[in-house]
């Protein structure tokens, strides 16, 4: 692993859920921002320093680097390196210092340094600042379908199924069905992008309308669609206008009567 001459290297360290410390030549020094991001958008990661006028900056270094490399290198206000991985998709505030990354991708997520140094007499460290950036991805819009019986009659063992995909991190399914809580039989599957597909599923008996949520939980974040289920077993008049979410399971020798011909 290479570093450009002044940069401080990360010699180990340890990262939990709260808190992070690595340890550089320098010391011990803690997180001091947690930035989270979503797949294909832009991220400003913040510097420690804003530079007086953009003309100073020809009196100053900045590195931006991770444990492994370093993203983007800047030295009298010129870009003198930049990370393969980040070519075309980074950019530096010639002021503020702040890197923009962009699009943002799931391998991203890292832990990411900002190094100023003062040229003057001498390469000398102004600052420093760490940035944990999470990155994300958003699920679908779950996809709700039940499985019924062509011959369903009475009482009705139903599959209900729930789908959504391409997300990150790992979800958690939840679901209500009339005002209570049920638990998924769910399955995770990886796509070729590292980002999560789910299916969940749910074994039901049939004997009464059921309104169904299914609810995607991933992070700080939430997707959710409604079902309705009907049992006509015992109806006869046939309503003209259901709701596109609606499923009907019945006995297949029912007389349905058209609601123009009630009294």
């Amino acid at each position: 692993m290479s570093y450009l001459p002044g940069v401080t290297r990360w010699r180990g360290g340890s990262r939990a859920t709260v808190a992070l410390h690595c340890r550089t030549e320098h010391g011990i020094f803690a997180k001091e921002n947690l930035v989270k991001a979503k797949v294909g958008k832009i991220i400003h990661l913040p510097c420690c320093h804003e530079l007086p006028s953009p003309e100073s900056q020809y009196n100053y270094r900045v590195y931006w680097q991770t444990e492994k490399e370093v993203v983007m290198a800047y030295s009298a206000g010129k870009l003198v390196r930049t990370d393969a991985k980040f070519v075309n998709r980074t950019k530096m505030d010639l002021q503020n210092l702040t890197m923009s990354i962009f699009p943002v991708k799931l391998s991203d997520t890292d832990t990411y340094k900002c190094i100023v140094q003062v040229i003057e007499k001498g390469p000398s460290k102004l600052c420093d600042r760490t940035v944990d950036l999470v990155v994300e991805a958003d699920f679908s819009k779950p996809v709700i379908s039940a499985d019924v019986p062509k011959d369903a009659c009475g009482s009705t063992e139903v599959t209900v199924n729930c789908y959504s995909h391409g997300g990150f991190p790992a979800p958690r399914v939840s679901g209500i069905l009339n005002n209570m809580s049920v638990d998924w039989q769910t399955n995770l599957s990886d796509s070729k992008d590292s980002l999560y597909n789910v299916t969940a599923k749910l074994q039901l008996n049939l004997t009464e309308d059921i309104f169904l949520t299914c609810t995607i939980e991933y992070d700080d974040f939430e997707v959710s669609s409604n079902y309705i289920l009907s049992n006509y077993t015992n109806i006869k008049l046939a309503s003209p206008l259901l709701p596109a979410s609606r499923s009907i399971t019945g006995c297949n020798n029912q007389e349905e009567i058209p609601a123009s011909h009630t009294q």
